[in-house]
Formats: structure tokens, C-alpha cells, sequence
């Protein structure tokens, strides 16, 4: 993390001076070494990918070019550089191949692709089949978020506090827990949905008419549930 907090600063240095950002310069300007240079400037550039993926699908769900009658997302055509979903990653951001994230929404299990269509699902990944590096880049992040809302909600920093609940209970029928589990991952995903849906509306990069000269904020909305089972220990003590 400090690491990255240098380069940072190295950039916004650069950016000061008007100078032309190289992997040299932030090295000196650091101390630190180039390789870990290119590491950090290749994971902004994952980071970068994430939220146009995010962007995109948030697109996907409001524009009525992408709609189906019911305002629902329909299925795209992918082949070729004028089909719907060319069309759809043009809207976004015309500087990322459209196959990139086309590749990117499958691997994240968001669509169902054939080899001339692709539908939007509802399906999320289970966090159990990602890789060890981006189960730490999720965690890093929502404990960062995590600790930040808690700290503003202490000082009270903003007059509406964010949004930090736990609901929770101890003693609740296994028999039961295949059942919760569904009803919390719909109900998590529906709310997830609304909220993307809700969210892309104020997005600057998706509603540039919106812009005007302004500096977009970060909103970011996370959720779990956990279901752990209750290990009960025999403290009878046989004579």
C-alpha cells in the first residue's frame, strides 16, 4: 500500500510539471525499483478494465438501444465491429477492444455466450473459484470501504451517514440453511441490480451531459452473508 501511495504521488507530481509520465522517472522520483513500477502500473490498468466492465453492464441495463420491451437486457449480437455489443463498449469508452470485455464478462460468469450472441445473466461467481491475487485485491478493497464508512459515521463527518447494518442470528434451524442461502443471494443480487441500475444513471462517463467541467465522486455499495455452523463441545468430564 505504500508503495502504491508513492506512485501515485509520482504521477500527480509529473502531472503538475507537465511532464510525460515513464516508469523511469517514477522510479527515481520513488527510490523504488522498476519492476515494482510496472507491477502497480499493470494492476491500475486491471482496476481500470473492473470499472469499465462495471460501466458497461450498468449501460447495458438503461439504455433503451439495449432494452428489450419489457426494459429488460436483451441479447446482443458480438460479431463484428458494427454489432450491438461493439455498439454497447463504444458508449463507454471507445479506447478498450470490444473482445476484451466480452472475454471479461464471461470469465465473470455475467453472460451466456454463443458464437453470435450474448445474453446478461444474473449468475455471480463464487468467490471460492477466483484466484488467491484477486480474492486479496476484494478484500483489500471492501475492508478499506469498511473501515472509511465506519470512520465517517463516527465523527459524523457528513449530515447523512452511509449505510452500515448487520443482521444477525445465532440460533437459526439448520434444516433451514439451504433455503436462507438462496433467499439471501436473490434478495443481495436483486437489491445489487437496483442499485447499478440507480448508480449508472449519475455516472459522468455514461451521462456526459451531466458533466459540465465537474469531478466525479466514488459511490461503492458492497454486501455478504455468511452462515457458520455453531460447533458444540462435549465439556462432560467421565469419572
Amino acid at each position: 500500500m505504500l508503495k502504491l501511495a508513492l506512485v501515485e504521488v509520482a504521477y500527480e507530481e509529473l502531472a503538475k510539471e507537465n511532464q510525460k509520465i515513464s516508469n523511469s522517472k517514477v522510479s527515481v522520483i520513488t527510490g523504488l525499483q522498476r519492476r515494482d513500477i510496472v507491477r502497480i502500473s499493470k494492476d491500475e490498468k486491471e482496476v481500470s478494465l473492473n470499472n469499465v466492465v462495471t460501466k458497461i453492464i450498468g449501460q447495458w441495463q438503461i439504455d433503451s438501444r439495449f432494452l428489450n420491451e419489457n426494459e429488460t437486457p436483451k441479447t446482443l449480437t458480438i460479431s463484428g465491429k458494427s454489432s450491438e455489443f461493439s455498439l454497447l463498449v463504444s458508449s463507454v469508452s471507445t479506447d478498450i477492444n470490444p473482445y476484451a470485455i466480452l472475454f471479461e464478462l464471461e470469465r465473470l460468469g455475467l453472460i451466456n455466450k454463443t458464437d453470435k450472441e450474448a445474453t446478461m445473466t444474473n449468475s455471480f461467481k463464487e468467490l471460492s473459484s477466483k484466484s488467491l491475487k484477486e480474492i486479496i485485491d476484494l478484500l483489500t478493497t471492501q475492508s478499506s470501504d469498511l473501515f472509511t464508512a465506519v470512520e465517517e459515521n463516527i465523527s459524523k463527518i457528513e449530515p447523512v451517514p452511509n449505510l452500515h447494518l448487520l443482521t444477525e442470528f445465532d440460533n437459526i434451524d439448520p434444516d433451514a440453511v439451504p433455503e436462507l442461502r438462496k433467499w439471501l443471494l436473490k434478495k443481495g443480487s436483486e437489491f445489487h441490480n437496483e442499485a447499478l441500475s440507480k448508480l449508472s444513471k449519475h455516472d459522468l462517463d455514461l451521462n456526459p451531459d451531466l458533466a459540465k467541467g465537474k469531478d466525479g465522486v466514488r459511490v461503492s455499495l458492497s454486501a455478504y452473508s455468511k452462515v457458520e455452523e455453531v460447533i458444540v463441545i462435549n465439556t462432560e468430564i467421565e469419572e
